[in-house]
């Protein structure tokens, strides 16, 4: 069952990437994460807003014209919304440095008391 999941999200991935590449051939980074979130937000909405018996059924239309309708679909996807968050590298001066507070073990506290 997660494989088959895994291999239904791997393809709305790259259909969002197909979909949203400029014509400088840069395609954006979608991150899984976020596209389940919008996923699962989005289906929740349909739930409520359409019973399932009213959904139409892909399973009978050839594989060419279902690719069509996953792009369509993933263009109406928001990249930003979807892609993978970058942060600019951490400031090697703002990581605090550790000062020696000059460790004592118990130990060596206790043995060097007894006579």
């Amino acid at each position: 069952m997660a494989l088959l999941a895994y291999n239904v999200l791997a393809l709305i991935e790259r259909c969002v990437e197909r979909a949203h590449t400029s014509a400088a051939g840069a395609a954006p980074k979608v991150s899984l994460y976020h596209l389940v979130l919008q996923i699962r937000g989005g289906y929740e909405g349909l739930l409520i807003a359409l019973p399932p018996e009213h959904w139409t059924a892909c399973g009978a239309t050839d594989p060419p014209a279902l690719a069509a309708r996953l792009l369509s679909l993933a263009r109406r996807i928001d990249p930003g919304r979807v892609t993978v968050g970058r942060r600019k590298p951490k400031d090697p001066a703002a990581e605090p440095k550790r000062a020696s507070r000059g460790h004592v073990a118990t130990a060596r506290i206790l043995n060097s008391q007894t006579p």
